[in-house]
């Protein structure tokens, strides 16, 4: 489990940004959990919580910037088929289609986020 600053170092955001994606949905229920007491409490996140920033992190590469819309759309979108796909070493391919255009593109960010976590373990 990881903290929200260390989420946020491990993906290059600020903690406010980890902050705002918990608050708006784009990290579900599902990728945290609440630890301590009144004032000590705070969120913890799971390693798939750092999958869907990567993931959140790509699509802003592709589409706009990490708090654009239309990545978190997509991201939360996807999140049901990520609970489905193993934390394999080959590339996601995603499709897009609007309207007669459809755009593809090869996605890393399940590498990338395993990657991220083995520096976790060594630390």
């Amino acid at each position: 489990m990881l903290t929200r600053q260390q989420l946020a170092a491990a993906l290059g955001v600020a903690p406010n940004t980890v902050k705002q994606w918990t608050t708006d949905g784009t990290l579900p229920p599902t990728a945290y959990v609440l630890s301590g007491r009144g004032s000590q409490s705070a969120y913890m996140y799971s390693p798939r919580a750092l999958m869907i920033g990567q993931l959140v992190l790509e699509l802003g590469d592709v589409f706009g910037s990490d708090n654009s819309p239309l990545p978190k759309r997509i991201a939360k979108q996807l999140v049901n088929e990520l609970d489905r796909a193993e934390w394999r070493e080959s590339l996601a391919r995603l499709t897009v289609t609007c309207g007669s255009f459809t755009f593809t593109a090869d996605l890393k960010f399940m590498q990338t986020a395993k990657r991220k976590l083995a520096a976790f373990d060594a630390a």
